[in-house]
């Protein structure tokens, strides 16, 4: 079951081909377990293996990905 610790709204995020390069980003990290990306709302949900990731690590993996974080909202 799929339990996201975070939820990301991304400035720019609206199609699946958008998604791709974040999904790939994301995967590096060996503390990510799971992700979704809901490109209609522009939501990263993400799910991590113990401890999640710093905002500011998620805000640069965004930023390095080519978009701008709006909010996140941590567990």
């Amino acid at each position: 079951t799929f339990d996201p610790d975070v939820e990301v709204t991304i400035k720019g995020l609206v199609c699946q081909l958008c998604a791709v390069g974040l999904k790939k980003s994301f995967a590096k990290h060996i503390n990510v377990k799971g992700l979704k990306i809901d490109t209609e709302k522009g939501i990263l949900s993400l799910e991590y293996w113990g401890i999640a990731s710093p905002p500011s690590e998620i805000k640069e993996i965004v930023k390095k990905s080519g978009y701008e974080v709006a909010s996140i909202k941590c567990k």
